[in-house]
């Protein structure tokens, strides 16, 4: 473990996971974090890095994920969190965005990096019980090899004033999707899965990120309060080309004339061609990593596995 990414460490049998951090805590333990000169961290007012598990700044990422989640789901509160993922919490890491202006965290995701204690991952683990198919016929559709390393994406959570299709929103995610795959892709992971509800993966596919439904079954369940989830697969390898093929798609046919599309309607037709070539714009930076790298550190790979 780097010193860049363990800052103020305490030993794994005292480690503590918290979800419960008071927002001055937040503030001090991501001031300190942002300033510690070990950590070599770029300007600017976001700052994308991965995280250990048994560090203050995860917990930073802990209560934001609770913080997001049960704005949405009231049950999700910090108990909720801590018994959900209380069997995976060695086995996670924490992509984040801090934003050095209000020294907090915009957005997180949470992978499980490894197979739990009972040799699975959890979405998996849950995804299968809930569509009806076992972990093998998984394998066989998505033509997987269990002995490929693959990442369960856990969680995606950005605080409210990081959403939605304004500049800022899409910075956060766009570097949060970019530090996810560009390490993935380091660290020789083959497969993503992901249960995911389904506003979330409306957006993710919008720009273009393959991620199909498992087993081909496109049928919404309920899951942790949520109404209409989906469980998902994707395989790495095809991230990028994915979004870049969705960047040019969108610029080749995103046309002036398609405003009169919806016929009297132009001002319906004027926000659909403008959100078109934002998206374009999100994808293509994304993609290529425009605006987004030199604000990331990600740790070296002796380091990283």
């Amino acid at each position: 473990m780097s010193t860049a990414f363990a800052e103020m460490v305490t030993s794994g049998q005292d480690f503590q996971p918290r979800y419960d951090l008071t927002d001055p805590k937040i503030g001090q333990i991501t001031e300190a974090y942002l300033n510690n000169p070990d950590n070599n961290l770029p300007e600017g007012r976001f700052v994308g890095v991965l995280v250990d598990y048994d560090t203050e700044i995860a917990n930073v990422a802990r209560t934001t994920e609770r913080k997001v989640f049960q704005e949405v789901f009231p049950s999700n509160d910090a108990e909720f969190m801590k018994a959900e993922y209380h069997e995976i919490e060695d086995d996670s890491r924490f992509f984040m965005v801090l934003d050095r202006q209000e020294n907090r965290a915009a957005g997180v995701i949470r992978v499980q990096d490894k197979p739990g204690r009972e040799g699975d991952y959890k979405s998996l683990k849950d995804a299968v019980q809930e569509i009806g198919k076992t972990t093998e016929e998984v394998y066989e559709y998505h033509n997987v090899n269990p002995e490929d390393k693959a990442w369960d994406i856990l969680t995606l959570a950005a605080l409210p004033e990081y959403r939605g299709a304004n500049m800022t929103g899409a910075k956060v995610t766009s570097m949060l999707y970019r530090m996810f795959n560009t390490q993935a892709k380091r660290e020789g992971v083959q497969n993503t899965y992901a249960i995911i509800d389904e506003k979330a993966l409306r957006a993710t596919r919008a720009i273009g990120i393959p991620m199909m439904a498992l087993c081909g079954i496109e049928q919404p369940f309920e899951y942790l309060d949520s109404k209409r989830s989906y469980a998902v697969y994707g395989k790495v390898t095809e991230f990028w080309q994915g979004v870049y093929d969705r960047a040019q798609d969108l610029r080749e046919n995103t046309k002036l004339r398609d405003i009169f599309d919806y016929g009297f309607d132009v001002k319906r037709g004027i926000k659909n061609y403008v959100k078109h070539r934002a998206l374009a714009k999100v994808a293509g930076n994304l993609a290529m990593g425009t605006g987004l790298d030199e604000h990331i550190v990600l740790p070296a790979l002796p380091e990283a596995a």
